[in-house]
C-alpha cells in the first residue's frame, strides 16, 4: 500500500527560510567580526496578488565605530522585469557599545501569474566599514506566493454556463457642476444679506454713522478709553439733540418721550441724567454729579437708549 506525503504549506515553507536565512547570515559574521546581528523582517508569504506591495526589513546591529555604506544597498526602481523597488529608507540609532540600523524596503509585485505560485525577493549584501576596512553579510532571498486574479463562475448548483466574471470599472461620467454653483452662489447671497441686515440692526459698519442711530454712536464713544466725565454727559447730550433734530434742555424730554413713544419706559432715567447734569454744569460741579449717576450707570443707561432707538417707532 501506497502513502502520500503531504506538501509543506507555503507559511512552513516561509518560516522555514527565515530561520534558514537568519542562520546563515548569523554563520557570515565571525565572532570577532563587527557585524554582531542580522535580522531580516518579512511579513505574510501568501496572498499577493498583480499590483500589491510586498514591505521588507532588516535589523542590523554592528560594532558602534562601524557605518553601514548605504551606497551598497539596492537602489530604488525595477529590480527585474515584474518587480519593482519603490523606496528604501534607513533608520539609524545607538544602543550602548552598539550601532543598530534598520532598513526598510517597500517592492511592489507587476507579476500576473496564471495559477499560484512562488516568487522571490532578491537577496543583497550589507556592507559595513571603518576607514579602510569593510565587512559585509548577505540578507537572504524572501519567498512568497502570489495568486492570479481569475474569473469566478457559478457552483454547488448554479448555471456552469453563466461565468459570474470580473466585472469593469464603471467608466466616470460627467456631473453638471451648475446647480452646485447656483446652490453655493444663493448661499453666498443669503449670508451676505443676513449680514447686512444685522449690521443695519445694530448700527455696526457701513451703517454705523447713520443719523437716525446717534444713542449707538454714542455708546460706542463711551466704550473707548473713558472720557471726562463732562465729556461723557456731552456726548449723551449730543445723541439727544441728534434724536430730537435740535437742542434738548432738561424741559424738553417730555416732549421728545411724546414724539417718540419707544423712549417712555426710560422716562424716570432721561429725567434723572437731566438732572444729573444740570448739578454737573450749573450745581456744585461733577464730581457731585458723578456720585449721582457714575460713569459706569451712565454708560449703562445709554446702552439702554440705543436698544431703544432700534424698536419701531
Amino acid at each position: 500500500m501506497s502513502t502520500m506525503r503531504a506538501s509543506p504549506s507555503p507559511l512552513r515553507r516561509y518560516a522555514a527560510s527565515a530561520v534558514f536565512g537568519l542562520l546563515a547570515a548569523s554563520g557570515a559574521c565571525a565572532d570577532d567580526g563587527p557585524i554582531r546581528a542580522l535580522q531580516a523582517l518579512d511579513t505574510r508569504a501568501v496572498g499577493y496578488t498583480l499590483g500589491d506591495r510586498v514591505p521588507r526589513s532588516v535589523v542590523l546591529r554592528v560594532d558602534r565605530d562601524w557605518q553601514l555604506q548605504s551606497t551598497a544597498l539596492p537602489a530604488p526602481g525595477p529590480q527585474t522585469y515584474w518587480l519593482e523597488l519603490r523606496a528604501l529608507d534607513v533608520h539609524e540609532r545607538l544602543e550602548g557599545d552598539a550601532r543598530v540600523y534598520r532598513i526598510d524596503l517597500d517592492y511592489q509585485t507587476f507579476y500576473a501569474p496564471i495559477q499560484a505560485l512562488e516568487r522571490s525577493l532578491p537577496a543583497f549584501e550589507v556592507t559595513v566599514r571603518r576607514g579602510e576596512q569593510t565587512a559585509s553579510a548577505r540578507v537572504p532571498p524572501f519567498r512568497f506566493t502570489m495568486s492570479p486574479l481569475r474569473e469566478v463562475r457559478l457552483s454547488a448548483g448554479g448555471d456552469e454556463r453563466a461565468p459570474s466574471m470580473l466585472r469593469p470599472d464603471i467608466e466616470p461620467g460627467p456631473r453638471p457642476l451648475r446647480p452646485v454653483f447656483a446652490a453655493l452662489g444663493g448661499a453666498v447671497v443669503l449670508a451676505a444679506a443676513f449680514a447686512l441686515a444685522l449690521a443695519w440692526h445694530y448700527a455696526r459698519w457701513p451703517f454705523g454713522r447713520r443719523p437716525a442711530r446717534p444713542f449707538a454712536q454714542a455708546a460706542r464713544r463711551l466704550r473707548r478709553p473713558p472720557p471726562d466725565y463732562r465729556d461723557a454727559l456731552l456726548t449723551v447730550h449730543r445723541a439727544f439733540d441728534a434724536t430730537a433734530g435740535r437742542r434738548v434742555l432738561a424741559e424738553d424730554a417730555a416732549a421728545l418721550i411724546d414724539a417718540q413713544p419707544r423712549y417712555a419706559p426710560l422716562a424716570a432715567d432721561i429725567g434723572r441724567f437731566f438732572a444729573v447734569s444740570r448739578q454737573a454744569f450749573f450745581g456744585s460741579g461733577e464730581h457731585d454729579a458723578a456720585a449721582l449717576l457714575p460713569p459706569a450707570e451712565l454708560t449703562a443707561l445709554v446702552r439702554r437708549l440705543a436698544a431703544a432707538e432700534r424698536r419701531p417707532a
